[in-house]
């Protein structure tokens, strides 16, 4: 995503700065990088521009990147951040279709986490495993219409893994991760002491 998104300002002749040294590269973020291996519907890429244009050139942003995007990536917006602000996640919210043979038991599995109080799960570490309760990190989760949805919080800037969630409800991530879409992340805004310009692309 970084090399495309680099490739992408580009071509598109956005005047980004560059950092210093002797391998100067652009200054992009992903304030919220997608899993490996899960798709994608909002995705944000912050860009630092030298110097800053106009608000009023953000349509115009907009045209150029969307023109230049590759195949199947569609540049929503572009838009100023506020001087000093950074945006920083603060939900993400996934869904994946379930096959018929699938329903019945995610729905029981969902039903049963529901009266559950704590949902424990194990992470491979460098050293080890450690234990999490993805109660605190799942707060939406639901089976319905064919489709198995959910919604993530950080806590203190610890998230649960869709593969985590898969689990929970006893599906195999190793097969069906790459069914997983992430629709929507939400953002707030951080004070950092750095300006750039944000776009919103799919």
């Amino acid at each position: 995503m970084m090399r495309a998104a680099a490739r992408l300002v580009r071509r598109a002749g956005l005047p980004v700065r560059y950092s210093q040294g002797f391998n100067p590269h652009p200054i992009l973020s992903l304030p919220c990088p997608r899993p490996v291996g899960v798709a994608s519907r909002d995705e944000m890429l912050v860009v630092a521009l030298a110097p800053p244009p106009p608000p009023a050139q953000a349509a115009t942003w907009t045209a150029r990147l969307g023109r230049t995007a590759p195949h199947e990536m569609d540049v929503v917006a572009a838009a100023p951040l506020p001087h000093g602000r950074t945006p920083h996640p603060l939900s993400a919210t996934y869904e994946m279709p379930l096959a018929a043979s699938e329903r019945p038991g995610v729905r029981r599995r969902v039903e049963r986490l529901d009266g559950r109080r704590h949902w424990p799960a194990e992470r491979a570490v460098r050293r080890g495993t450690k234990r999490l309760d993805l109660r605190r990190l799942v707060n939406i989760l639901h089976a319905d219409g064919g489709m198995l949805r959910w919604r993530l919080i950080p806590d203190n800037d610890i998230w649960a893994r869709p593969a985590e969630v898969l689990r929970l409800v006893g599906l195999d991530e190793n097969t069906e991760l790459g069914r997983v879409v992430r629709t929507e992340v939400d953002y707030g805004l951080q004070d950092t002491g750095a300006a750039g310009w944000r776009a919103n692309g799919n």
